[in-house]
């Protein structure tokens, strides 16, 4: 990958500081800016009438979720669903799906994932349904799935995992727990969050029922989207107006669209042509896939470079995967401790040194509570994208020398 032609597409990175906080929200390239403000320009009107202006801005947003449905892999553009966040999508389809399950029914959550995709399930005990938690290896850090099939029965309804966990950075065997819950004839929702930035998605490939990530943590806007299967999201009513009908995603998306938000989706597709050289107005799947193996690649060697080096300072716990003979699964969001300092501390020195990462629990409070690792004030966790390079892990881990000497 030309890195510095991915880059030069960031007018926020033309500064000397290390930005290592991108599991909490990217960069955004300038194309996004430049949708952003061309919409305002052009087209900051009301869609669904038939004055150009208008046209224009119902096009944007049909176009942004033809564009999320391709980078998703999703077979059509109208099982894409936009909203605030993730945690707002997820507490909405939790709403609605509950009004499908019985009381006594069983939903199963992991201790690994993000709040959002927890909380939303465990507040429908209030309406008689039981929750269960699936825990991770506390060696290995992986969901296994021998737990997994311990934990379902005929009374299982869902079964909400995270792709790769925002703290552990390794990818979860999405298939195969996908095979395993429908064999078990539950529903499955992915929190795609950590992962997106990443990895190729395909939904339909895997036969996934639900798939919500942040656009704000794959270079575009603040905002969420979520992908659901045709028959499910044809079963579940409209929490829209009465008037609106049972139309997707409008049932689903409610007031007026974010319509700059939209914008600047497309901004994330240009910025995906203009480092891959193609021209024209589409950007197909195919060319996706092909980006995303691409970012893959060079993000396993930056996740690696990362891991070896946190690897030699004695003090250093890296929790998550550190077995190469893995080096496929892993992400370059790497969560660690140190016995000689606390990570805020650890933080607040890096920060000093012109190193941006984060401390703490990251909404993965259950997480670091099962690690026992809250009293001690979470971890640090250093998250790199493909704009990060190998040379700023070397600075990186110079200045942590220095901090743990």
């Amino acid at each position: 990958m030309d890195v510095q032609l991915i880059r030069r597409q960031f007018s926020s990175l033309n500064h000397d500081w290390i930005l290592f906080e991108n599991a909490g929200g990217t960069q955004v390239p300038d194309q996004v800016m430049q949708r952003v403000a061309n919409f305002y320009r052009e087209a900051n009107v009301q869609p669904g009438d038939f004055y150009p202006k208008a046209v224009q801005s119902g096009q944007t947003v049909q176009e942004a979720h033809r564009f999320i449905a391709e980078l998703l892999g999703a077979p059509s553009p109208h099982q894409i669903i936009f909203g605030p966040s993730a945690t707002a999508l997820n507490r909405l389809m939790s709403v609605s799906l509950q009004q499908r399950w019985q009381e006594g029914d069983e939903i199963i959550v992991t201790v690994s994932d993000h709040e959002a995709n927890v909380t939303p399930w465990v507040f429908l005990e209030k309406f008689g349904l039981k929750v269960k938690f699936w825990p991770i290896n506390p060696d290995s850090f992986d969901l296994e799935t021998e737990q997994l099939k311990n934990l379902l029965t005929d009374r299982t309804v869902l079964v909400a995992f995270p792709h790769i966990s925002n703290i552990l950075g390794t990818e979860n065997p999405v298939a195969e727990i996908i095979r395993m819950v429908h064999d078990a004839g539950a529903l499955v929702y992915v929190d795609g969050v950590a992962s997106t930035p990443h990895r190729v998605i395909d939904v339909a490939e895997w036969d996934v029922d639900f798939f919500v990530f942040s656009t704000y943590k794959t270079f575009g806007p603040h905002g969420a989207a979520l992908y659901v299967k045709e028959d499910i999201l044809k079963q579940l009513a409209s929490v829209n107006h009465f008037f609106i009908g049972n139309k997707s995603p409008v049932k689903f998306e409610l007031g007026t669209p974010n319509l700059e938000g939209c914008a600047a989706i497309l901004g994330i597709r240009d910025y995906f042509k203009a480092i891959t050289g193609i021209t024209g107005d589409s950007f197909p799947r195919k060319k996706i896939v092909a980006l995303m193996n691409n970012i893959h690649e060079y993000e396993i060697d930056l996740a690696w470079k990362l891991i070896d080096g946190l690897t030699r300072f004695r003090s250093v716990k890296i929790i998550g995967l550190s077995d190469r003979t893995q080096r496929e699964r892993r992400v370059p969001v790497v969560a660690f401790t140190a016995d000689s300092a606390a990570p805020e501390q650890i933080m607040k020195k890096l920060a000093d040194r012109k190193i941006a990462l984060g401390s703490g629990h990251f909404y993965a409070y259950r997480l670091i509570r099962y690690l026992e690792l809250l009293q001690k004030g979470g971890v640090v966790r250093a998250s790199l994208v493909h704009y990060n390079t190998g040379e700023e892990i070397e600075r990186f881990l110079m200045q942590l020398s220095r901090i743990l000497d």
